[in-house]
């Protein structure tokens, strides 16, 4: 009897070596059992990450900043510095509003983690000084073939799909750029009248689309004068302005709604994809799909 147990226990005991050995071999060179984990800032980025990682397993990818709110003004948590340390990949627009990020940074570890700047890919364009890069089709391009790069060095056992996904999402917003250069090379009027605060500096640049602008810049700080409002009104008066563009989520339109007022002219939205409402969010609305919406809104401003 004491034969047959010990004869049990050697086999059992070979089993589970031989278990061991196998779970270990099938690990080797990769990470298929362990947790890919991505951190971005905002909205675009996130929704370039999740296009990318598509149909592979064990990618988790994390927005730091919470759908619908402002992220002029965010400032991480203790939690959320702990998943940039631990993260594979953390993805950060780079520019002033990112100044926390530079604190931060060297207290992570390169070899460990791989901090992704969106200033830094698209260093060599000219005039780079706005932050929203990002609003830019063709930056888009440059940014996706990037980060779909990176996520092969991070993930090589899943390299195939990763290279499937960039191409066929580039595809698209190459496509997204042509339309863009049909709308902009059949346009109407010469100019539009954007009555918020202006985060699409880059867009309107690709498409050589002029701006009679209230504000300059994105910044929580800039102010418009009574003066400057009655010279939009007036030059889009004369013009016969039909539509008024301003941002999404804009906590104040008394702007927009005083140059509507004057001229009737209809308000129409952009949506810079900095951030997107939490329903929005919730219901897995892309980038792709508010730029679509972007392209017709435009298309109608320039009719």
């Amino acid at each position: 009897m004491k034969k047959i147990i010990a004869i049990l226990c050697f086999c059992f005991s070979f089993i589970f070596i031989f278990c061991a050995c196998k779970h270990e071999n099938e690990n080797e060179g990769g990470v298929l059992n362990k947790n890919i984990k991505i951190i971005t800032t905002i909205f675009s980025q996130y929704d370039f990450v999740k296009q990318l990682t598509k149909d592979v397993d064990g990618v988790e990818v994390l927005m730091l900043s919470s759908p619908g709110g402002d992220v002029h003004c965010f400032e991480p948590s203790p939690k959320d510095m702990k998943n940039i340390k631990s993260a594979d990949m953390f993805i950060y627009v780079g520019g002033k509003n990112d100044s926390w990020v530079e604190k931060i940074l060297n207290s992570v570890d390169g070899k460990k983690n791989k901090t992704v700047s969106l200033f830094e890919i698209l260093k060599d364009r000219k005039n780079l000084k706005d932050e929203h890069v990002w609003t830019s089709v063709l930056n888009c391009i440059k940014i996706v073939e990037f980060l779909g790069e990176k996520l092969c060095e991070i993930d090589e056992n899943n390299k195939e799909k990763y290279l499937k996904n960039t191409r066929e999402y580039v595809e698209k917003l190459k496509e997204l750029d042509k339309e863009f250069r049909d709308v902009a090379s059949n346009k109407k009027r010469d100019f539009v009248v954007f009555a918020d605060k202006f985060p699409f500096t880059y867009l309107f640049e690709d498409y050589e689309i002029d701006a009679l602008k209230a504000f300059h810049n994105c910044s929580s700080k800039s102010e418009v004068s009574s003066f400057e409002i009655a010279k939009i009104i007036e030059k889009a008066k004369a013009n016969k302005v039909k539509f008024i563009l301003k941002t999404e989520g804009t906590t104040d339109d008394s702007v927009a709604k005083t140059i509507a007022g004057e001229t009737g002219a209809k308000i129409l939205t952009l949506n810079s994809c900095h951030t997107c409402s939490k329903k929005d969010f919730e219901n897995g609305k892309t980038f792709l799909e508010f730029y679509r919406e972007n392209l017709k809104t435009l298309k109608e401003a320039l009719s």
